[in-house]
């Protein structure tokens, strides 16, 4: 598979896996954002997030386990901010929401890929 189409994959299958752990999780974390919101912070993160651990991390890290470990801090990190940036919610709630959706998000490229 060429890689800019397992890319463009791999977005999709973010984009739809955290939006729908945010629909699911964040109202049981008392985040009362409205459905459109939680869908435009999962899609904005994702597309912030994606190509800096596709492209640029692969650039500066050749091992495999080294580059999947600080392509995902970064990925948590950049989600950590920028859902604090767009929701209404604690650090506290944004980083539980951000390890919800990172880990979900983790396991269904395992699965894919």
């Amino acid at each position: 598979m060429e890689f800019d189409v397992a890319f463009w994959q791999g977005l999709a299958a973010t984009v739809i896996t955290e939006v729908a752990v945010l629909l699911l999780i964040a109202p049981r974390l008392k985040i009362k954002d409205r459905p459109w919101r939680l869908v435009a912070t999962a899609i904005i993160s994702s597309m912030f997030a994606m190509p800096y651990v596709w492209f640029v991390v692969p650039l500066a890290i050749k091992e495999f386990y080294l580059m999947t470990i600080l392509g995902q801090a970064f990925a948590l990190a950049s989600e950590i901010v920028i859902y604090k940036l767009m929701l209404r919610a604690t650090w506290k709630r944004v980083v539980l929401l951000a390890l919800a959706t990172s880990i979900a998000s983790f396991l269904v490229g395992l699965v894919l890929y």
